[in-house]
C-alpha cells in the first residue's frame, strides 16, 4: 500500500506506518502490519544491545496468554525456545496462587531470556520483508497534511500516514509531541538483577514468589542452571540496590538494572494517527505482572485498527478513539488491582 509521490524528477516513497523501536511491542506491531500487508519502516538504535549470550541479563516473568498472541504473529517458537524456566503457582511462604486453571490442567507461565525472545520476534519480523532503519534517533516528529514527517539524527527524512510508538521507556512520541501524563503512584524504584547459585539445598528451596514486606516487595524466578532472577521494587529513598538478603551469599552474574517504575500514562495514547503502544503509552512497576503481554497486545491492537482504517472498514476518528478508550481502560482497570493490592502500603498515589 504504500504511496509513490512525484516531487519534480524525483519519486519521494511514503510509507503506511513507521514503527519506532525494536521491542516487543514494535515488533509485534511489524509483523501484525506485515500480515495486513502494510508497508513500513521500523526505525531503531542499535541492535546489536540484543546479542547477549544466553542467561546472562535477568529473564522475564510471561503470562501463559502470551501463547494465543504468538502463534497470532506466526511467532509459536518464541516462547518456547527462549524459555529458562517455568512455572504455575506463585508462591509467599507456604501459600500459593495458581496461575488459572482449564479443562487442560493448571496454566504454565515462562521466564523467557528476554534479549532472545527480542531477537525472535525481529526474525519473523524480517522474514515478512519488514524494512529498517538502525543506528539512528528521532529529532522531530511533525504532521503535515494527510502524513507525517519523522527527522533523524542523520538527516532522513521519512514520510508516512501512520506511526505506532514501541519505544518502551524511552517514550519517544510521547515526549516529542510533548503529551500530558498523568501520574497514579508515588515514585517507585525497580531493581533488579540475575544470580548464581552453587549451593543445591539453597536452590532447591527456591520457588517462583512474591513477597511483599512493607513498602517493599520482592520477585524470586528460579530458572535452570542454577540460576535465579530477582526484581525488587521500593517506595523508599534506597542509596543501596543489592541483592536479596537471602541471595547475598550467591554470585551476581549480571549488573544490577535500576529503573524509575513510577505508574503514569500518556493522557493521549492515541493522537492524529499517532499510536503509542506498552511502555511507550504508560509505565506499570512489574507487580501487575503483564508488561510484555500488554505491549503484544496494545501493538497488534494498533495494527489491527490501522489496517481497518485502510481498508475503510473503520473510520480514523472512531477507530483512534476505540483505541485509546481500549488502552486507557485497561491500565485503570490495573491501577485499581494493584492499589487493592498494596491497600496497606504507600504505592497509593
Amino acid at each position: 500500500m504504500a504511496k509513490l509521490n512525484l516531487i519534480g524528477n524525483m519519486i519521494e516513497k511514503v510509507y503506511d506506518v513507521i514503527l519506532i523501536g525494536a521491542g516487543t511491542a514494535g515488533l509485534s506491531s511489524a509483523i501484525r502490519c506485515l500480515q495486513h500487508e502494510l508497508n513500513c519502516v521500523m526505525i531503531t538504535g542499535d541492535i546489536t544491545k540484543l546479542d547477549y549470550p544466553f542467561q546472562s541479563t535477568p529473564a522475564e516473568s510471561v503470562h501463559p496468554g502470551l501463547d494465543t498472541l504468538m502463534n497470532m504473529l506466526s511467532a509459536d517458537k518464541a516462547i518456547t525456545s527462549n524459555s529458562r524456566g517455568t512455572y504455575t503457582r506463585i508462591y509467599d511462604g507456604e501459600l500459593f496462587q495458581e496461575l488459572g486453571r482449564d479443562e487442560n490442567g493448571a496454566w504454565t507461565g515462562t521466564h523467557i531470556d528476554k534479549p532472545g525472545f527480542v531477537k525472535s520476534l525481529f526474525s519473523v519480523a524480517l522474514s515478512y520483508g519488514l524494512n529498517t532503519i538502525t543506528g539512528e534517533k528521532i529529532k522531530t516528529i511533525k504532521r503535515e497534511k494527510d502524513y507525517i514527517i519523522v527527522n533523524t539524527s542523520t538527516g532522513n527524512q521519512i514520510k508516512s500516514r501512520f506511526i505506532i510508538d514501541g519505544s518502551g521507556k524511552e517514550q519517544v512520541a510521547g515526549k516529542l509531541l510533548k503529551i500530558g501524563k498523568t501520574n497514579f503512584s508515588n515514585p517507585i524504584i525497580c531493581w533488579s538483577g540475575l544470580s548464581r547459585i552453587t549451593n543445591n539445598n539453597q536452590m532447591a528451596s527456591l520457588k517462583t514468589s512474591f513477597q511483599k514486606y512493607g513498602q517493599n516487595w520482592l520477585w524470586l524466578a528460579p530458572e535452570i542452571n542454577h540460576y535465579c532472577t530477582w526484581t525488587q521494587v521500593s517506595t523508599g529513598k534506597n542509596k543501596i540496590y543489592q541483592a536479596p538478603v537471602a541471595l547475598l551469599n550467591a554470585s551476581l552474574v549480571s549488573p544490577i538494572q535500576i529503573h524509575s517504575m513510577r505508574w503514569r500514562l500518556y493522557n493521549q495514547v492515541y493522537t492524529d494517527r499517532i499510536f503509542l503502544c506498552g511502555d511507550a503509552a504508560g509505565l506499570l512497576d512489574p507487580s501487575s505482572g503483564q508488561g510484555i503481554l500488554m505491549s503484544v497486545m496494545s501493538g497488534i491492537f494498533a495494527a489491527d485498527t490501522i489496517a481497518g482504517i485502510f481498508s475503510k472498514e473503520h473510520s480514523e476518528a472512531i477507530a483512534g478513539s476505540h483505541y485509546q478508550q481500549w488502552f486507557q481502560q485497561v491500565f485503570r482497570d490495573k491501577v485499581s488491582q494493584l492499589n487493592k493490592y498494596y491497600a496497606e502500603s504507600s504505592f497509593n498515589g
